[in-house]
Protein backbone atom coordinates (compact mmCIF):
# COMPACT_ATOMS: atom_id res chain seq x y z
CA UNK A 1 0.00 0.00 0.00
CA UNK A 2 1.43 3.63 -0.79
CA UNK A 3 0.44 6.55 -0.85
CA UNK A 4 0.07 6.79 -5.29
CA UNK A 5 -2.69 4.00 -4.39
CA UNK A 6 -5.71 4.85 -6.89
CA UNK A 7 -8.21 3.77 -3.78
CA UNK A 8 -9.27 6.72 -1.18
CA UNK A 9 -9.53 4.21 1.18
CA UNK A 10 -6.32 2.67 1.18
CA UNK A 11 -4.91 6.27 0.65
CA UNK A 12 -6.08 7.33 4.18
CA UNK A 13 -5.23 3.40 5.60
CA UNK A 14 -1.83 4.31 4.66
CA UNK A 15 -0.92 7.47 5.82
CA UNK A 16 -2.37 6.28 9.39
CA UNK A 17 -0.46 3.73 9.07
CA UNK A 18 2.22 5.46 8.07
CA UNK A 19 1.78 8.50 10.68
CA UNK A 20 0.43 6.59 13.50
CA UNK A 21 3.32 6.34 15.39
CA UNK A 22 3.55 9.88 15.42
CA UNK A 23 0.62 10.90 16.70
CA UNK A 24 0.61 8.33 19.44
CA UNK A 25 3.85 9.48 20.64
CA UNK A 26 2.60 13.53 20.40
CA UNK A 27 -0.77 12.85 22.25
CA UNK A 28 1.22 10.85 24.70
CA UNK A 29 3.87 13.73 25.19
CA UNK A 30 1.17 15.85 25.58
CA UNK A 31 0.10 14.04 28.50
CA UNK A 32 2.78 15.69 30.67
CA UNK A 33 3.58 19.35 28.46
CA UNK A 34 -0.11 20.40 28.22
CA UNK A 35 0.29 22.72 30.97
CA UNK A 36 3.56 24.48 30.49
CA UNK A 37 4.22 28.06 29.10
CA UNK A 38 4.22 27.99 25.69
CA UNK A 39 6.67 30.10 23.28
CA UNK A 40 4.39 32.53 20.74
CA UNK A 41 3.15 32.15 18.56
CA UNK A 42 2.20 28.90 19.46
CA UNK A 43 0.01 28.10 17.00
CA UNK A 44 2.63 28.79 14.05
CA UNK A 45 5.07 26.78 16.17
CA UNK A 46 3.26 24.49 16.65
CA UNK A 47 1.61 23.90 13.10
CA UNK A 48 5.09 24.34 11.46
CA UNK A 49 6.34 21.73 13.49
CA UNK A 50 4.05 18.75 13.08
CA UNK A 51 3.57 19.39 9.15
CA UNK A 52 7.12 19.13 9.00
CA UNK A 53 7.14 16.05 11.25
CA UNK A 54 4.55 14.45 9.07
CA UNK A 55 6.12 15.24 5.61
CA UNK A 56 9.71 13.15 7.03
CA UNK A 57 6.86 10.46 8.39
CA UNK A 58 5.10 10.15 5.08
CA UNK A 59 8.55 10.63 2.65
CA UNK A 60 10.43 8.23 4.96
CA UNK A 61 7.33 5.45 4.61
CA UNK A 62 7.03 5.87 0.95
CA UNK A 63 10.81 5.64 0.06
CA UNK A 64 12.92 3.51 2.78
CA UNK A 65 12.18 -0.19 3.06
CA UNK A 66 10.59 -1.27 5.98
CA UNK A 67 13.59 -3.92 8.17
CA UNK A 68 14.40 -4.06 12.04
CA UNK A 69 17.16 -1.94 11.56
CA UNK A 70 15.24 0.79 9.65
CA UNK A 71 12.53 0.69 12.19
CA UNK A 72 15.09 1.55 14.90
CA UNK A 73 16.12 3.99 13.15
CA UNK A 74 12.64 5.51 12.33
CA UNK A 75 11.55 5.65 16.17
CA UNK A 76 15.26 7.44 16.61
CA UNK A 77 14.41 10.41 13.96
CA UNK A 78 10.87 10.46 15.20
CA UNK A 79 12.01 10.96 18.87
CA UNK A 80 14.67 13.66 17.81
CA UNK A 81 11.47 15.61 15.88
CA UNK A 82 9.36 15.65 18.54
CA UNK A 83 12.74 16.58 21.07
CA UNK A 84 13.16 19.28 18.54
CA UNK A 85 9.26 20.48 18.40
CA UNK A 86 9.06 20.79 22.49
CA UNK A 87 12.26 22.86 22.20
CA UNK A 88 10.46 25.17 19.11
CA UNK A 89 7.20 25.13 20.91
CA UNK A 90 7.97 25.17 24.68
CA UNK A 91 9.53 26.92 27.32
CA UNK A 92 11.74 24.48 28.18
CA UNK A 93 15.93 23.53 28.44
CA UNK A 94 17.31 20.80 26.99
CA UNK A 95 17.23 18.65 29.53
CA UNK A 96 13.58 19.24 30.49
CA UNK A 97 12.36 18.46 27.21
CA UNK A 98 14.42 15.33 27.33
CA UNK A 99 12.65 14.17 31.10
CA UNK A 100 9.29 14.56 29.29
CA UNK A 101 10.42 12.69 26.16
CA UNK A 102 11.70 10.04 28.15
CA UNK A 103 7.85 10.77 29.57
CA UNK A 104 6.03 10.27 26.87
CA UNK A 105 8.10 7.55 25.00
CA UNK A 106 7.13 5.13 27.82
CA UNK A 107 3.74 6.41 28.06
CA UNK A 108 3.15 5.28 24.43
CA UNK A 109 4.88 2.13 24.18
CA UNK A 110 2.64 1.17 28.45
CA UNK A 111 -0.63 1.69 26.33
CA UNK A 112 0.87 0.10 22.90
CA UNK A 113 1.56 -3.15 25.01
CA UNK A 114 -1.57 -2.85 27.20
CA UNK A 115 -3.86 -2.24 23.46
CA UNK A 116 -2.09 -5.16 21.52
CA UNK A 117 -2.81 -7.71 25.26
CA UNK A 118 -6.27 -6.34 24.48
CA UNK A 119 -6.13 -6.89 20.84
CA UNK A 120 -4.19 -10.10 20.84
CA UNK A 121 -7.29 -11.55 23.15
CA UNK A 122 -9.89 -9.88 20.80
CA UNK A 123 -8.20 -12.15 17.95
CA UNK A 124 -8.09 -15.40 20.14
CA UNK A 125 -11.31 -15.36 21.43
CA UNK A 126 -14.02 -13.61 18.49
CA UNK A 127 -13.82 -14.05 15.17
CA UNK A 128 -12.66 -10.23 15.07
CA UNK A 129 -10.46 -10.03 11.35
CA UNK A 130 -6.85 -8.96 11.89
CA UNK A 131 -7.17 -5.66 9.48
CA UNK A 132 -10.51 -4.74 11.85
CA UNK A 133 -8.19 -5.01 14.66
CA UNK A 134 -5.59 -3.14 13.77
CA UNK A 135 -7.22 -0.10 11.90
CA UNK A 136 -10.23 0.32 14.09
CA UNK A 137 -10.35 -1.30 17.32
CA UNK A 138 -6.77 -0.51 18.64
CA UNK A 139 -7.08 3.62 18.14
CA UNK A 140 -10.23 3.07 20.04
CA UNK A 141 -8.33 1.29 22.87
CA UNK A 142 -5.48 3.74 22.70
CA UNK A 143 -7.45 6.62 22.95
CA UNK A 144 -9.61 5.07 25.91
CA UNK A 145 -6.28 4.02 27.75
CA UNK A 146 -4.84 7.81 27.96
CA UNK A 147 -7.03 9.15 29.96
CA UNK A 148 -6.29 6.30 32.41
CA UNK A 149 -2.76 6.40 32.09
CA UNK A 150 -3.12 10.40 32.66
CA UNK A 151 -4.47 10.09 36.37
CA UNK A 152 -2.95 7.37 37.62
CA UNK A 153 0.89 8.67 35.86
CA UNK A 154 0.69 11.49 34.48
CA UNK A 155 -1.12 14.01 36.67
CA UNK A 156 1.37 13.91 39.88
CA UNK A 157 3.94 14.88 37.29
CA UNK A 158 1.77 17.71 35.74
CA UNK A 159 0.76 18.94 38.67
CA UNK A 160 4.85 19.38 39.74
CA UNK A 161 6.67 22.46 37.78
CA UNK A 162 9.23 21.25 35.64
CA UNK A 163 12.80 20.36 37.05
CA UNK A 164 15.00 22.91 36.74
CA UNK A 165 17.87 20.86 37.00
CA UNK A 166 17.39 17.30 35.43
CA UNK A 167 19.68 14.69 36.49
CA UNK A 168 22.60 13.19 34.58
CA UNK A 169 21.08 9.70 34.73
CA UNK A 170 17.85 11.20 32.58
CA UNK A 171 19.80 10.63 29.62
CA UNK A 172 20.73 6.81 30.20
CA UNK A 173 17.01 5.97 31.08
CA UNK A 174 16.19 7.63 27.66
CA UNK A 175 18.53 5.07 26.07
CA UNK A 176 16.92 2.37 28.24
CA UNK A 177 13.84 2.82 27.14
CA UNK A 178 14.64 2.69 23.35
CA UNK A 179 16.33 -0.57 23.74
CA UNK A 180 13.87 -1.76 25.57
CA UNK A 181 10.63 -0.78 23.70
CA UNK A 182 12.06 -0.40 20.06
CA UNK A 183 15.12 -2.20 19.58
CA UNK A 184 14.44 -5.26 21.48
CA UNK A 185 10.65 -5.33 20.18
CA UNK A 186 11.97 -4.55 16.56
CA UNK A 187 14.19 -7.75 17.26
CA UNK A 188 12.22 -10.09 18.32
CA UNK A 189 9.67 -9.19 15.54
CA UNK A 190 12.27 -10.10 12.98
CA UNK A 191 13.57 -13.06 14.46
CA UNK A 192 9.93 -14.34 15.40
CA UNK A 193 8.88 -13.53 11.75
CA UNK A 194 6.08 -15.33 10.17
CA UNK A 195 6.86 -17.78 13.16
CA UNK A 196 3.46 -19.05 14.91
CA UNK A 197 4.54 -18.51 18.45
CA UNK A 198 1.92 -19.27 21.10
CA UNK A 199 -0.38 -16.74 22.16
CA UNK A 200 0.41 -16.62 25.93
CA UNK A 201 4.23 -16.14 25.22
CA UNK A 202 3.99 -13.11 22.72
CA UNK A 203 1.32 -11.65 25.81
CA UNK A 204 4.36 -12.59 28.25
CA UNK A 205 6.52 -10.60 26.10
CA UNK A 206 4.79 -7.79 25.73
CA UNK A 207 3.31 -7.48 29.71
CA UNK A 208 7.32 -7.79 30.27
CA UNK A 209 7.83 -4.33 28.19
CA UNK A 210 4.33 -3.06 29.57
CA UNK A 211 6.14 -3.50 33.49
CA UNK A 212 9.06 -2.10 32.19
CA UNK A 213 7.47 1.33 31.18
CA UNK A 214 5.34 1.00 34.27
CA UNK A 215 8.55 0.68 36.44
CA UNK A 216 10.09 3.92 34.26
CA UNK A 217 7.56 6.45 34.82
CA UNK A 218 6.78 5.38 38.59
CA UNK A 219 10.91 6.55 38.61
CA UNK A 220 10.40 10.06 36.69
CA UNK A 221 7.42 10.72 39.06
CA UNK A 222 9.84 10.38 41.79
CA UNK A 223 12.29 12.36 40.28
CA UNK A 224 10.20 14.97 39.33
CA UNK A 225 8.95 14.82 43.06
CA UNK A 226 11.87 14.94 44.62
CA UNK A 227 13.21 17.74 42.27
CA UNK A 228 9.89 19.56 43.68
CA UNK A 229 10.51 18.95 46.92
CA UNK A 230 14.08 20.48 46.77
CA UNK A 231 12.72 23.96 44.99
CA UNK A 232 10.20 24.38 47.43
CA UNK A 233 12.95 23.86 50.06
CA UNK A 234 14.90 26.42 48.08
CA UNK A 235 13.01 28.92 47.47
CA UNK A 236 11.07 28.93 51.35
CA UNK A 237 14.60 29.02 52.43
CA UNK A 238 15.00 32.46 50.36
CA UNK A 239 11.68 33.36 52.20
CA UNK A 240 12.75 33.08 55.56
CA UNK A 241 15.26 34.91 54.50
CA UNK A 242 14.16 37.24 53.08
CA UNK A 243 11.62 37.99 55.94
CA UNK A 244 14.28 38.13 58.36
CA UNK A 245 15.63 40.97 56.74
CA UNK A 246 12.55 42.71 56.85
CA UNK A 247 12.32 42.33 60.35
CA UNK A 248 15.59 44.49 60.72
CA UNK A 249 14.45 46.70 58.06
CA UNK A 250 10.44 46.93 60.02
CA UNK A 251 12.49 47.53 63.00
CA UNK A 252 14.32 50.51 62.09
CA UNK A 253 11.02 51.56 61.16
CA UNK A 254 9.29 51.52 63.99
CA UNK A 255 11.80 53.09 66.42
CA UNK A 256 12.22 55.64 63.77
CA UNK A 257 8.55 56.24 64.09
CA UNK A 258 8.23 56.26 67.65
CA UNK A 259 11.12 58.46 68.22
CA UNK A 260 9.29 61.05 66.11
CA UNK A 261 6.03 60.43 67.79
CA UNK A 262 7.39 60.96 71.29
CA UNK A 263 9.16 64.15 70.44
CA UNK A 264 6.26 65.61 68.63
CA UNK A 265 4.08 64.98 71.80
CA UNK A 266 6.93 66.70 74.14
CA UNK A 267 6.97 69.53 71.74
CA UNK A 268 2.63 69.91 71.85
CA UNK A 269 2.60 69.61 75.85
CA UNK A 270 5.82 72.11 75.31
CA UNK A 271 3.07 74.72 74.02
CA UNK A 272 1.37 74.90 77.37
CA UNK A 273 -1.85 77.41 76.84
CA UNK A 274 -0.71 78.26 73.40
CA UNK A 275 -3.25 75.75 72.45
CA UNK A 276 -7.15 74.00 74.40
CA UNK A 277 -7.46 71.03 75.69
CA UNK A 278 -9.44 69.78 73.32
CA UNK A 279 -7.14 70.20 70.41
CA UNK A 280 -4.12 69.14 72.50
CA UNK A 281 -6.13 65.90 73.09
CA UNK A 282 -7.17 65.74 69.21
CA UNK A 283 -3.52 65.71 68.39
CA UNK A 284 -2.60 63.49 70.83
CA UNK A 285 -5.11 60.79 69.77
CA UNK A 286 -3.92 61.59 65.90
CA UNK A 287 -0.04 60.99 66.84
CA UNK A 288 -1.31 57.43 68.75
CA UNK A 289 -2.06 56.42 65.61
CA UNK A 290 1.33 56.32 64.46
CA UNK A 291 2.39 55.72 67.97
CA UNK A 292 3.84 51.95 67.38
CA UNK A 293 4.74 50.41 70.19
CA UNK A 294 3.05 47.27 70.92
CA UNK A 295 3.42 45.43 74.39
CA UNK A 296 3.99 41.22 73.34
CA UNK A 297 6.49 40.39 75.19
CA UNK A 298 9.05 39.50 72.33
CA UNK A 299 10.91 41.36 70.29
CA UNK A 300 10.77 40.51 66.65
CA UNK A 301 6.35 40.28 67.54
CA UNK A 302 6.34 43.30 68.48
CA UNK A 303 8.24 44.73 65.40
CA UNK A 304 5.66 42.73 63.40
CA UNK A 305 2.48 43.10 64.91
CA UNK A 306 3.05 47.47 65.07
CA UNK A 307 2.76 47.29 61.29
CA UNK A 308 0.07 45.01 60.84
CA UNK A 309 -1.70 46.33 63.39
CA UNK A 310 -1.32 50.10 61.74
CA UNK A 311 -2.51 48.23 58.52
CA UNK A 312 -5.79 46.96 60.09
CA UNK A 313 -7.00 50.02 61.61
CA UNK A 314 -6.37 51.68 57.94
CA UNK A 315 -8.08 48.53 56.51
CA UNK A 316 -10.93 48.77 59.18
CA UNK A 317 -10.13 45.43 60.51
CA UNK A 318 -10.71 45.16 64.51
CA UNK A 319 -7.76 43.32 65.46
CA UNK A 320 -8.40 41.95 69.02
CA UNK A 321 -5.14 40.38 70.38
CA UNK A 322 -4.17 38.44 73.55
CA UNK A 323 -0.40 38.03 73.93
CA UNK A 324 2.15 36.53 75.81
CA UNK A 325 5.24 36.02 73.97
CA UNK A 326 7.34 35.10 76.14
CA UNK A 327 6.51 31.87 75.81
CA UNK A 328 8.00 32.12 72.36
CA UNK A 329 11.47 32.75 73.59
CA UNK A 330 12.70 29.09 72.31
CA UNK A 331 12.24 29.73 69.04
CA UNK A 332 14.28 31.77 66.81
CA UNK A 333 13.37 35.58 66.18
CA UNK A 334 13.65 35.40 63.06
CA UNK A 335 11.05 31.88 62.26
CA UNK A 336 8.78 34.10 65.36
CA UNK A 337 8.56 37.23 62.48
CA UNK A 338 8.14 34.95 59.68
CA UNK A 339 5.92 32.90 61.27
CA UNK A 340 3.37 35.73 62.74
CA UNK A 341 3.76 37.54 59.26
CA UNK A 342 2.78 34.80 56.72
CA UNK A 343 0.02 34.23 58.84
CA UNK A 344 -1.07 37.46 59.72
CA UNK A 345 -0.44 38.58 55.63
CA UNK A 346 -3.02 36.00 54.87
CA UNK A 347 -5.41 37.09 57.61
CA UNK A 348 -5.75 40.15 56.47
CA UNK A 349 -5.92 39.32 53.36
CA UNK A 350 -9.13 36.84 53.83
CA UNK A 351 -10.92 39.79 55.97
CA UNK A 352 -10.39 42.55 53.31
CA UNK A 353 -11.71 40.75 51.08
CA UNK A 354 -15.43 40.84 52.89
CA UNK A 355 -17.80 43.31 52.00
CA UNK A 356 -19.26 43.85 55.44
CA UNK A 357 -17.30 45.83 57.81
CA UNK A 358 -18.44 44.29 60.87
CA UNK A 359 -17.10 40.72 59.43
CA UNK A 360 -13.87 42.46 59.47
CA UNK A 361 -11.99 40.75 62.61
CA UNK A 362 -9.05 38.84 63.13
CA UNK A 363 -8.37 37.25 67.03
CA UNK A 364 -4.96 36.32 67.59
CA UNK A 365 -4.13 34.95 70.82
CA UNK A 366 -0.28 33.56 71.89
CA UNK A 367 -0.28 32.20 75.81
CA UNK A 368 1.81 29.22 77.24
CA UNK A 369 -0.47 25.75 77.96
CA UNK A 370 1.51 22.89 80.06
CA UNK A 371 5.01 23.71 78.56
CA UNK A 372 3.73 24.30 75.41
CA UNK A 373 3.10 27.51 73.33
CA UNK A 374 -0.55 27.68 72.01
CA UNK A 375 -1.57 30.34 69.11
CA UNK A 376 -4.65 30.87 68.10
CA UNK A 377 -5.15 33.07 64.59
CA UNK A 378 -8.65 33.73 63.64
CA UNK A 379 -10.59 35.58 61.09
CA UNK A 380 -13.57 35.07 59.00
CA UNK A 381 -13.10 33.78 55.11
CA UNK A 382 -15.65 34.19 52.18
CA UNK A 383 -15.60 31.16 50.14
CA UNK A 384 -14.75 27.54 50.43
CA UNK A 385 -11.61 26.33 51.04
CA UNK A 386 -10.20 23.23 48.93
CA UNK A 387 -7.36 21.82 50.70
CA UNK A 388 -4.37 19.29 49.92
CA UNK A 389 -1.49 17.78 51.72
CA UNK A 390 -3.45 19.31 55.22
CA UNK A 391 -2.96 22.64 53.62
CA UNK A 392 -5.29 25.31 51.96
CA UNK A 393 -4.88 25.38 48.00
CA UNK A 394 -3.62 28.65 46.93
CA UNK A 395 -6.66 30.93 45.33
CA UNK A 396 -3.62 32.76 42.87
CA UNK A 397 -4.15 31.80 39.29
CA UNK A 398 -0.90 30.51 39.08
CA UNK A 399 -0.29 27.50 41.65
CA UNK A 400 3.25 27.69 41.29
CA UNK A 401 4.53 30.61 42.72
CA UNK A 402 2.28 31.13 45.28
CA UNK A 403 1.12 29.17 48.48
CA UNK A 404 4.52 29.19 50.22
CA UNK A 405 2.90 30.93 53.25
CA UNK A 406 1.23 28.44 54.69
CA UNK A 407 4.44 25.88 53.83
CA UNK A 408 6.17 27.74 55.27
CA UNK A 409 4.50 28.68 58.25
CA UNK A 410 4.36 24.45 58.53
CA UNK A 411 7.80 24.19 57.59
CA UNK A 412 8.48 26.49 60.92
CA UNK A 413 5.85 24.71 63.39
CA UNK A 414 7.45 21.21 62.66
CA UNK A 415 10.99 22.48 63.17
CA UNK A 416 10.45 23.34 66.61
CA UNK A 417 8.29 19.70 66.79
CA UNK A 418 4.57 21.65 66.87
CA UNK A 419 1.43 20.70 65.56
CA UNK A 420 -0.31 22.67 62.97
CA UNK A 421 -4.10 23.12 62.50
CA UNK A 422 -5.86 24.62 59.72
CA UNK A 423 -9.61 24.49 59.26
Amino acid sequence: MTMLSEDPIETVLWFFQSSGFLFELILSIGLYTWKLDRRPPIFFRMGLSLTLMLIICLVWAELVHQNPYTLILRVTVFYAMCLAAMKICLCLSTGQAVFYLVAGVATQHLIYCGAQIIVSLLKSFTDMRGDMLSYLVYPVIFLALLPVVYRVFARSIVEHAPPSTVSKHIPLILVGVMLCVNVFACLFDELVGNTRIPVLAYLMFTLTRLITCIFILVLLDEISGRRAAEQDGLMLQRLLAQQEQQMQHDKETVDLINIKAHDIKKEINDLGTALDKDEIKDLNTLIDVYDTKVKAGNEALEILLAGKALLCQKRGIQFDRMIDGSCLDFMRQGDVYSLFANAMDNAIEATDSLDVMTDKYIRLIVHPDKGMAVIHLENPYKGRLIFKDDLPVTTKSDARYHGFGMRSMRMIVTRYKGLPTIA
